[in-house]
């Protein structure tokens, strides 16, 4: 069925005439009367009744009026919307994403799903990779010193044993004129040989944990965590390397840890993830100014995230933050 035919029905309706709705619309009255005899052949219905000098509302015609006009104003409002829509795609499209993502958060699986290599390639997105920390401070810079030609954006990795620490960073964000959204929460795991004695156990102790040499990743935030809990005597290896980590736990000869998100992917041949009988909490979510988050690559790469993670949750792995206030961030 024709929009336009819709559009004829209702100026007829209106004007009492097929010569008036003709005239308004720049058609003959002939074509008109083709036209509407048309939507009425479509429907299956009279929506006319016509004489000589006179053409009216059949009863059907009358009760569909105000359906079609609500029809019409639908369509309007429709096409409003996809002008205002590829008009954002537009404007989005030509500007350059500058982000500052922390280890935990650029490290783990959490963006695979968003698929940003064609972005990388085609230089429309810079991901500089820093200790949360580093993170903050360069969005704060960048609030300072805004490109008119880009848009800015973090991926902050939260740990639950720095709560008056998180707190004063996502203060200083939100004072710079950002929004902070959480999106995934995890507890890390414990890495540790299949042929361990520990690979037996449903959950590893402080004292367990403690037993075994630990290698960590020497980036983010993970390092100074391990040390917060259990004391830098216990790391046996600090390296960002992480095939190494892991070739130290295959060969048993340390222990290590993996966030629980990664754990969507598996582990690696000859581990086991092993749960902390007392785990902490990691959050990663996302900062931006609040029209960055109304971006279409913004609201495409929540979607994908959400979609991607959400049939996985469970078993401690990853849990996705449905609400701000389900947070670990507390801000008075």
């Amino acid at each position: 069925m024709q929009t336009d035919y819709l559009k004829y029905f209702i100026d007829v309706a209106k004007l009492g005439s097929l010569t008036a709705a003709a005239e308004k619309n720049f058609m003959t009255p002939q074509g008109m009367s083709r036209s509407i005899s048309a939507l009425e052949s479509q429907l299956g219905c009279k929506l006319f009744d016509r004489s000589r000098n006179k053409i009216s509302l059949t009863y059907i015609g009358s009760e569909l009026l105000g359906s079609v006009e609500s029809m019409i104003s639908d369509e309007r409002q429709l096409r409003t919307r996809l002008y205002d829509l590829q008009k954002s795609v537009e404007e989005s499209s030509a500007k350059t994403v500058i982000g500052y993502v922390s280890p935990i958060a650029f490290d783990t699986p959490l963006l695979y799903p968003v698929d940003i290599r064609s972005d990388a390639v085609n230089n429309r997105i810079h991901f500089f990779q820093r200790p949360t920390g580093q993170v903050v401070e360069s969005l704060v810079k960048a609030a300072r010193e805004p490109q008119a030609d880009a848009v800015t954006i973090g991926a902050l990795g939260l740990y639950e044993c720095f709560p008056e620490e998180n707190a004063e960073m996502v203060e200083r964000l939100k004072e710079a004129g950002y929004e902070y959204r959480p999106i995934v929460q995890m507890c890390d795991f414990v890495l540790v040989s299949s042929r361990s004695p520990l690979a037996r156990k449903k959950s590893l102790t402080r004292a367990d944990i403690c037993s075994q040499p630990l290698a960590v990743s020497s980036q983010g935030d993970m390092e100074r965590t391990i040390e917060h809990l259990y004391g830098t005597d216990q790391i046996f290896v600090s390296t960002a390397n992480s095939e190494f980590r892991t070739h130290l736990c295959q060969s048993d000869e340390a222990i290590s840890f993996i966030p629980g998100i990664s754990l969507v992917y598996g582990t690696p041949e000859g581990t086991v993830a092993i749960p902390m009988a007392t785990p902490y909490l990691i959050e990663i979510g996302f900062v931006a100014e609040p029209e960055v988050f109304e971006m279409p690559f913004s609201v495409e790469g929540y979607r994908k995230i959400r979609d991607f993670y959400g049939p996985r949750q469970g078993s401690g792995a990853v849990k996705l933050v449905a609400e701000k206030a389900d947070s670990i961030v507390r801000l008075g």
